[in-house]
């Protein structure tokens, strides 16, 4: 009879036997492909690729299985899309996400992708690389810098600072008082911020950018650059 709950002895024995028939399987399939190749008939590079990704989540299983983990590096979690890492999210209903990530920087009404990537990463460390982007679109540095509370670290308030780049950012540590002037600067350019949103979700509902359509790693960019500059198109189109 079937077992509503598994022992661990159990998991592993069926652990073990599936990666043996994995193992089993991917040389068989390299056998076949040895017979093809000598019948003078041409294996695709998309075959070979696929029994590459078979290989290396076979070996990492098998890792896993051997140290009794599970967790490992850049553990591939889609056969078909090897390149896609899980992106903690923390949202309601949806903890992990799988896909790409990018940040975005609002100019003058307009978006512009400055980084894109199959993998979590921090934003707050982008500051530096979001200030060169602009240089060398621009031809010089952006007169302020509004982001979110993340982006306000020690490190990047220091790097405005040395830049000459004013920045929005709440004041860390102890309250201090505040020329009415510069909090209703503050205040205007947090109301900029929220333009940003507002064009994430009307890129994302507009433009289809939450539903990418293209396949592979560079298929997916392309989706969301077509896609940014579809809106910045109509944008411009608007003001002409």
């Amino acid at each position: 009879s079937k077992k509503k709950k598994k022992t661990k002895k159990t998991i592993n024995k069926a652990k073990k036997q599936m990666l043996q028939y994995v193992r089993r399987n991917i040389k068989q399939l390299k056998e076949a492909i040895e017979i093809v190749k000598a019948q003078g008939q041409r294996v695709t590079q998309k075959i070979r690729d696929r029994i590459q990704v078979a290989e290396k989540i076979y070996w990492q299983q098998l890792e896993m299985y051997k140290r009794k983990v599970n967790r490992i590096a850049d553990r591939i979690v889609s056969f078909h899309r090897p390149y896609v890492r899980p992106i903690k999210r923390g949202k309601v209903g949806r903890s992990v996400e799988f896909g790409a990530k990018g940040a975005l920087v609002y100019v003058g009404g307009f978006l512009f992708l400055d980084y894109f990537a199959h993998k979590a990463f921090s934003e707050d460390a982008l500051a530096r690389h979001h200030l060169q982007v602009y240089q060398e679109r621009f031809g010089k540095l952006p007169p302020y810098f509004v982001a979110d509370k993340k982006y306000g670290t020690w490190e990047n308030r220091n790097l405005l600072k040395e830049y000459e780049v004013r920045e929005s950012f709440k004041p860390l540590g102890r309250r201090v008082k505040v020329e009415r002037r510069d909090e209703r600067w503050f205040k205007r350019k947090q109301k900029e911020r929220n333009r940003i949103e507002g064009s994430l979700g009307n890129s994302k509902c507009n433009y289809e950018l939450d539903c990418v359509k293209y396949s592979g790693e560079k298929g997916s960019e392309l989706w969301v650059r077509a896609g940014i500059l579809a809106m910045n198109l109509k944008t411009a189109a608007n003001r002409a």
